[in-house]
């Protein structure tokens, strides 16, 4: 029985080879006594083996070297068992000498008690948890044997290599790497020992794809009983990305070291509680003087670097609020004691926990030099190195911003010299540019208090500022002012071993009464300095009635040309009577402005404005066509009185006049008797031959000619005997007080006999009464004109006036 279930056995365990080849029954070759023991009953067993004789009970058979062996376990279960409470284990070899042919079998059976296999169930279930925990752990966990080779793998290490656990098991732990680093390896791990079982490491893992895995293990070794080494169990994590930041930072650190200290600025870290200098370069000692040694662990406060701490102040703030600056300007104090003009970048950073500032500082030293020279020749004057005009009016405004916040006034004075034009004629701009040199510095050394400012506006023109510093007035103070600089003015210069004497005219506007921004006060202190130069008294306020320049004035400068165009103006006429027959010889025409806001304006508030404009030439042309087509109406009635008008020195040079005129008797067929043309005499002597040269051409035309205000001007002797004028006209300012003053009489009665002399005849303006009248017949003059004889009246009353003058009626009362 026990030999058909051996053979049962076997032919169930070697029915599945499915080759072609006879499967012979089984032969036992060598049989335990133990075995039979354990499994048979010996009685049953012992035939068994008495039918084998060939196989000896001591001896395993021999000569198996060779053969091929396959193993496998199978249970015994229908096996008769010795002890009820043992599980039979059964261990079968196959033995082949080729492929695909058995040749032998050999069977090994053991009995494993009930206990131990609870604790074998136990075990395995136990590494069965151990298994799973560390395939699920992201850990990388490897374990392997001396040899090298991976006996267990789990699936984040095989994760981070890209290759599947199956691949992993069995293969060398040390390969691939490069060779140096495998030497290394392998010493590193030869040098465990039972005594120090535990090694922690990094080293490279080459991943599927070619790349490098860098990966930090903790290594532990397992040794028996005699310190031989079993296996290794390693646990790691995947550090690739931190390694690589930590080169980053390390590449990083290094550029940072090399910029920070081949930078030719100064870099440099501080403390921001108290100023510490933690790390300064090369270029903060180029700059500042202090090297590394000396400044590192002190403070700022330490060497006294800032020249200003509110600068300071201000950087920090700046970094608090944004936590960075830019381009910020500070002064530097360096070791030598020069103050370095630095531009600032910064930003706020951490060292070991304290805030701290890293700034990059930059030398503008050079460059803030530059720059204060371009910006001196900007706003100072390059002869006398006072500030200019430009820097007057920064100046003037800054003045009025702060007079306005302290509840101040202050007072601009403008200055210009009389004569200059005369020194510079006689000596030569070079003694001109020398004497203004002087007069500069003499201006600075008077002003020497910061609260006067001096400056040149050009040529001969100067400008004061002058704050209020106290009580008083500042009308009385500039006046102070003012004549402290006309005294210090009037000190004679030395020019080229000459001493030269000049005077200079000073006008005052004051803020906040005159004007309360730049040009207000520029154009007030210009106006009040031309009236100190016409009344030569030194120093003149500003007042409006001295104003000629007012707004309503400069409105109708812009509204006098539609008056022109639009017969807004009109003419008056005033009668001249001579002295020796009594009659009306003429009418002098005065031209008024019915303007349709502001009535009737006087020739004296608007002739002025169209000198200065291009309007005198196209009103006078007016006035002149307008008076001989009245001359025209009178003629006709055989009224025929000679009509004056006055003309201005731009009508005198105009070398046009005279066919301007021609064109105009021409259409109104007037006779050139019937015009006479007045002129003033500063208007002869602003050009005297060109003058001359129209005056001539006019003449000769048949027009008269007559010399306005005379005695009020600076003719000259000389070119009145060469003007071909046929008449002077006394200024009404010697006639009015003639009756009074006996030196008024003596120049009119000197004018007139001079006049006489010359074959001139002789006008006098301004007679007011007859006692005038009767003086002026006793000195001889010719003719007269005033309110005595009658007052200026329009064409129409004028008309009525000339058919019913009676030279016997009482001389009328003055009208105006």
């Amino acid at each position: 029985m026990g030999k058909n279930l051996i053979e049962q056995k076997w032919l169930g365990g070697v029915q599945p080879d499915t080759r072609e080849r006879q499967v012979r029954l089984p032969k036992f070759l060598f049989v335990m006594p133990l075995l039979v023991v354990m499994v048979f009953q010996y009685a049953q067993a012992a035939p068994l083996l008495d039918t084998h004789p060939a196989v000896t009970k001591a001896n395993p058979p021999t000569g198996t070297a060779p053969h091929n062996v396959k193993s496998a376990q199978m249970s015994a279960d229908s096996a008769m068992p010795i002890w009820d409470y043992d599980i039979p284990v059964w261990t079968i070899v196959l033995i082949s000498a080729t492929a695909g042919l058995v040749i032998g079998v050999l069977y090994f059976v053991g009995y494993i008690s009930k206990f131990a296999k609870l604790r074998l169930d136990e075990l395995r279930r136990s590494e069965a948890r151990y298994h799973s925990m560390a395939d699920d752990h992201e850990t990388l966990i490897v374990c392997w044997a001396a040899n090298g080779a991976r006996t267990f793998v789990n699936h984040s290490y095989s994760q981070s290599l890209g290759v599947s656990r199956e691949e992993l098991i069995g293969t060398n732990v040390f390969l691939p790497t490069t060779p140096g680093f495998r030497d290394g390896l392998k010493e590193k791990f030869l040098a465990l020992t039972a005594d120090h079982p535990v090694a922690i490491s990094e080293h490279i893992e080459i991943a599927a794809d070619g790349g490098v895995r860098c990966q930090r293990w903790t290594d532990r070794a397992i040794f028996d009983a005699n310190g031989i080494f079993i296996e290794c169990q390693s646990m790691g994590r995947d550090v690739t990305q931190h390694v690589e930041v930590q080169n980053e930072l390390r590449s990083s650190e290094e550029k940072f070291f090399k910029a920070f200290h081949s930078s030719s600025d100064a870099v440099l870290i501080t403390r921001i509680k108290d100023g510490l200098f933690v790390e300064v370069n090369e270029g903060f000692e180029r700059i500042t003087g202090y090297n590394r040694a000396h400044v590192v662990g002190k403070t700022v406060f330490d060497i006294d670097l800032w020249k200003d701490p509110k600068e300071r102040k201000a950087l920090v703030y700046a970094l608090k609020e944004t936590g960075r600056v830019r381009d910020m300007g500070v002064r530097f104090r360096a070791k030598s004691g020069e103050i370095k003009h630095c531009m600032v970048s910064a930003e706020h950073i951490k060292v070991d926990a304290d805030d701290c500032v890293l700034s990059i500082t930059r030398d503008i030293t050079e460059y803030k030099t530059q720059l204060a020279a371009f910006e001196f020749q900007a706003t100072h004057d390059s002869l006398t190195g006072l500030p200019n005009r430009q820097y007057l009016y920064t100046k003037l405004n800054e003045s009025i911003r702060v007079s306005k916040c302290a509840g101040e006034a202050l007072g601009l004075l403008l200055m210009d010299l009389n004569r200059f034009k005369e020194i510079n004629d006689t000596l030569g701009h070079q003694s001109g540019d020398v004497l203004l040199k002087q007069m500069a510095d003499r201006l600075e050394y008077v002003a020497g208090d910061r609260t006067v400012f001096v400056a040149r506006l050009g040529g001969d023109e100067f400008a004061i500022i002058v704050r209020e510093l106290g009580g008083g007035s500042i009308a009385d103070k500039a006046i102070s002012v003012a004549q402290i600089f006309l005294e210090a003015v009037e000190q004679p210069f030395l020019l080229d071993g000459m001493h030269v004497e000049v005077s200079a005219s000073i006008g005052i506007a004051v803020y906040p009464d005159h004007g309360e921004d730049v040009s207000t006060l520029m154009r007030f202190a210009d106006v009040a300095m031309y009236e100190a130069k016409r009344n030569v008294k030194g120093c003149s306020i500003y007042s409006p009635e001295h104003d000629n320049h007012t707004p309503r004035r400069l409105a109708l400068m812009t509204e006098l040309g539609a008056a022109i165009r639009g017969n807004q103006l009109v003419l008056h006429y005033q009668p001249k009577q001579d002295l020796l027959s009594g009659r009306v010889v003429g009418m002098e025409a005065l031209v008024r402005w019915k303007h349709p806001e502001h009535g009737l304006i006087r020739p004296d508030q608007f002739i002025p404005l169209a000198e200065i404009g291009e309007l005198i030439t196209p009103l006078t042309h007016w006035v002149i066509h307008t008076s001989m087509g009245q001359w025209r109406n009178w003629h006709t009635r055989d009224l025929p009185v000679q009509i004056a008008v006055n003309i201005s020195t731009r009508n005198l040079l105009d070398r046009e006049l005279p066919t301007h005129l021609e064109r105009l008797l021409r259409k109104h067929n007037a006779d050139p008797s019937a015009l006479e043309l007045e002129i003033t005499e500063s208007a002869i002597m602003a050009d005297p031959e060109r003058a001359l040269e129209v005056l001539k051409r006019v003449h000769e035309m048949g027009i008269q000619l007559s010399i306005d205000d005379f005695g009020t001007g600076y003719s000259s002797l000389a070119y009145l005997k060469r003007l071909p004028i046929q008449m002077i006209k006394i200024d009404a300012s010697f006639v009015r007080n003639m009756v009074y003053n006996d030196q008024d009489a003596i120049i009119v009665k000197s004018i007139i006999n001079l006049a006489h002399n010359l074959g001139l005849k002789v006008l006098a303006e301004g007679v007011e009464d007859k006692i005038t009248l009767d003086m002026l017949s006793d000195f001889g003059c010719d003719q007269v004109q005033g309110y005595c004889i009658g007052r200026p009246m329009n064409a129409k009353l004028a008309g009525s006036w000339i058919s019913n003058f009676d030279m016997e009626r009482e001389a009328r009362p003055l009208l105006i």
